[in-house]
């Protein structure tokens, strides 16, 4: 219950907007940085020139986090060869910080993916609340209450020890 309450008052803290360095599990996130860029996988896809994809991002937040082992990242990469530098969790697993990455089929069968980082997972309806760059926002909090990983390939994945 106490975990539960810590992580309810961390997800309001996350979508009302709360700057500086935020906490997931082992991942530190410096939303001072990256809250106010633009989505793009045309620039920098890090932030470096105030772009940020979604899995560039995801890069970016790990070597911020002293991961400079681990290459820059697509959701291809992450979802297809994740193996060298993460390992694959059981959803029941799932933890603040680590990784969901999906891949879908758009409407015109163009194979499409998305990931970010946990902040609250529900591995029996699928619904979850994680941090990445979203298409329309940049980086920021997104809810999914739709389950929207029933029907997708999703896999959750944990940086491997450096």
């Amino acid at each position: 219950m106490q975990a539960q309450q810590r992580n309810n008052r961390f997800v309001s803290n996350m979508a009302a907007g709360g700057r500086g360095i935020v906490t997931l599990g082992k991942i530190q996130v410096n939303r001072g940085k990256y809250d106010g860029m633009k989505y793009s996988q045309d620039g920098s896809r890090t932030g470096a020139d105030g772009t940020a994809d979604c899995s560039g991002l995801v890069t970016q937040i790990l070597w911020d986090n002293d991961r400079k082992d681990i290459p820059m990242q697509t959701t291809h990469s992450l979802y297809y060869n994740h193996q060298k530098h993460f390992n694959r969790v059981d959803p029941s697993q799932a933890q603040p910080g680590d990784i969901v990455v999906w891949r879908y089929k758009n409407k015109k069968g163009e194979e499409k993916g998305h990931t970010g980082f946990i902040i609250n997972f529900d591995s029996q309806s699928k619904n979850m609340t994680y941090y990445g760059s979203q298409w329309g926002t940049g980086p920021s909090v997104a809810t999914n209450t739709k389950g929207i990983l029933k029907n997708k390939g999703f896999i959750i994945l944990r940086p491997k020890k450096s």
